[in-house]
């Protein structure tokens, strides 16, 4: 079994992140680790990592 790659994705348009994640969803090899709204939400969730 191949390894997922993990991704975050951080954009403040909603809608865009959402499509963006889904379609990497889509893709079925990835994982995504987390979304944020800003850089502030990325830093305390790479925190928690």
């Amino acid at each position: 079994m191949q390894r997922k790659l993990s991704l975050a994705f951080a954009d403040d348009h909603t809608m865009l992140r959402k499509g963006l994640v889904r379609l990497i969803q889509l893709l079925g090899n990835y994982h995504i680790a987390f979304e944020a709204d800003n850089g502030e939400e990325v830093i305390t969730a790479l925190k928690k990592i």
